[in-house]
């Protein structure tokens, strides 16, 4: 389910892809627990999402949720909650400045994803936990 939701985020449908990425995270809280690697992997792709409908703040609450649980998990230290803090702060410095519309919010994920594909050669969403 997270694939087609990554599937419909990419071609723009992006309350179609919202539905499946909640039911997704849903359906991992319930199996997998609120603390389980794929559920706090979850909550950052929905938080990406949110952030892609233009709702910065919804965005961060989510990233937030799952970085406690990383932070938990995998330690301060770890790439995946490195990589959702500076999510968080990004978001939430833009959000300060008062530059928050989507045209600002978007080039996150994508300035992210191209500096830590030069840096390795593979972007972190690429990697699992």
């Amino acid at each position: 389910m997270m694939d087609m939701a990554a599937c419909l985020r990419g071609q723009g449908r992006l309350r179609e892809s919202a539905a499946l990425y909640a039911d997704a995270l849903g359906g991992r809280v319930e199996v997998l627990g609120t603390s389980h690697a794929d559920t706090l992997w979850a909550m950052n792709n929905l938080g990406l999402l949110l952030e892609d409908l233009g709702d910065p703040t919804a965005a961060i609450a989510m990233h937030r949720e799952a970085l406690r649980g990383q932070e938990a998990l995998l330690g301060i230290r770890h790439k995946h909650t490195c990589w959702t803090r500076e999510i968080i702060g990004r978001l939430e410095k833009r959000l300060d400045s008062h530059l928050s519309p989507v045209s600002d919010l978007l080039p996150l994920s994508a300035s992210a994803e191209r500096d830590r594909t030069e840096e390795t050669g593979s972007t972190i969403l690429e990697d699992e936990f």
